[in-house]
């Protein structure tokens, strides 16, 4: 640094300190744009967002009724029962150690992913699960987003039935899972 930058320093950290403080020339922000809506959608939706939702089929002597949010992730209680919707096509589960080589735009977040063999590539992803009381009995549902073998998937839910915070345990039925 020379004699000439030693001296002007604290005139350049002035006009730092001052245009930090009082802004020059600041703009006005630009008005929004008008809201186009399109089938009470915004302008640009895809064209399914415009129709109507599709009936999806009901399990025969489900007596709960639908009333599984829309919003994936999201669960409800109506009507007896415990309504969750899962986060659709998202055969990654929990992080854990990357796998594979990822140059694509949207990664997926999780690294748990189906075996090779009959599930491999999404093969019995869970889309809704719904869990009803009754006076007498608790009604378990679970519908599959892809079903690629009706014999493959296993949907297995265990209760911690103490208060303590001991070490994990099996699972019933021979699972093959600890928690």
């Amino acid at each position: 640094m020379s004699l000439v930058d030693l001296a002007l320093l604290p005139f350049r950290i002035a006009r730092s300190v001052a245009e930090a403080v009082v802004p020059v020339g600041q703009r006005p922000p630009t008005p929004p744009a008008e809201l186009i809506v399109v089938d009470g959608m915004p302008e640009g939706v895809p064209p399914a967002a415009r129709r109507p939702e599709p009936t999806l089929p009901v399990p025969a002597g489900w007596p709960f009724g639908e009333e599984f949010p829309r919003t994936c992730g999201a669960a409800r209680l109506a009507g007896g029962a415990l309504f969750w919707t899962d986060f659709i096509y998202d055969d990654y589960g929990a992080t854990g150690l990357p796998v594979g080589d990822l140059k694509i735009q949207a990664p997926p977040r999780g690294t748990y992913v189906y075996p090779d063999g009959p599930a491999a590539g999404n093969g019995a992803d869970i889309f809704r699960v719904a869990i009803g009381l009754t006076e007498t009995h608790t009604r378990w549902r679970v519908d599959w987003n892809t079903l690629q073998d009706a014999t493959v998937p296993v949907a297995l839910f265990t209760f911690d039935t103490d208060r303590s915070r001991s070490a994990s345990a099996d699972w019933p039925a021979g699972a093959g899972v600890r928690s």
